[in-house]
């Protein structure tokens, strides 16, 4: 079979991946690292494992400092009631940097981007209210290095990591892929678990693979992907092929194929 055709086939096929099942992929007791460039989902796939992870009956704290607590929120109020998410959700907001007390109870507001020893207390704290175990979610750790030096990020993000696994349950947390220096980003990696890598196509398609995560034999090649009915899957949705679509799988093919070599 040659590559082209390999490829159409593959684009209409749809398939669960296997290596992101939510149990399999991100265990209790670990650290995860998601990368990927600007606009390319991350968010979005937090969100998805966040509310994947609640309807299994996990308890889930979202930090988030790329966007407000209220909008947050809002993505977790699309699925859930709030009669749902009581005692299963909490959501500490960076984003806004002040410390107004929130009038909604499942938002704690902080004014901790240049302050890391809030950041930690507030998880803490909001650990100590949710009852561990506790899936921690970090969305992003990017923007705290616009505040902090790059050693006290990486200390920062050490601490935060042995402490999510040791005594909060695990954490993810995310980062901008192309805004660090190499040997920043490889500090980070070292520190995590485990590494999920997402990046975008011409043609708008998504990509991931699982870089490796400690423990476990994995296969870090990159799959084209889809969030469909909150599972992330193989899904090559043949009803929007077009040039761009089969010259992104052809280059990832290539890809994968080097990699291998």
């Amino acid at each position: 079979m040659d590559i082209l055709t390999e490829i159409l086939i593959n684009l209409t096929v749809v398939r669960t991946m296997p290596e992101f099942d939510v149990d399999g992929s991100f265990p209790m007791g670990s650290s995860i690292l998601l990368r990927g460039p600007p606009g390319v989902g991350k968010t979005e796939l937090l969100l998805n494992l966040s509310r994947r992870w609640i309807r299994n009956g996990d308890k889930v704290l979202y930090v988030t400092v790329s966007a407000g607590g209220e909008e947050i929120l809002s993505r977790f109020l699309s699925e859930f009631n709030r009669d749902q998410l009581d005692n299963r959700l909490l959501i500490i907001d960076c984003f806004r940097n002040n410390t107004t007390e929130s009038k909604d109870k499942l938002i704690v507001n902080i004014n901790g981007l240049s302050h890391l020893e809030s950041i930690t207390l507030a998880i803490s704290t909001a650990v100590e209210a949710l009852g561990a175990p506790v899936r921690v979610v970090f969305d992003g750790l990017s923007t705290l290095f616009l505040h902090n030096a790059p050693q006290t990020m990486a200390k920062f993000f050490q601490v935060l990591s042995v402490r999510s696994k040791n005594e909060f349950g695990f954490i993810v947390s995310s980062l901008v892929e192309g805004m660090h220096e190499s040997v920043t980003t490889n500090t980070l990696m070292s520190i995590a678990d485990g590494v999920i890598e997402i990046e975008l196509g011409k043609s708008m398609a998504r990509f991931v693979r699982l870089r490796f995560l400690k423990g476990r034999t994995t296969d870090p090649v990159w799959y084209r992907y889809r969030l469909h009915r909150n599972e992330l899957q193989l899904a090559q949705h043949g009803l929007f092929i077009n040039e761009d679509t089969v010259l992104d799988e052809i280059r990832i093919h290539k890809r994968n194929k080097t990699e291998e070599e």
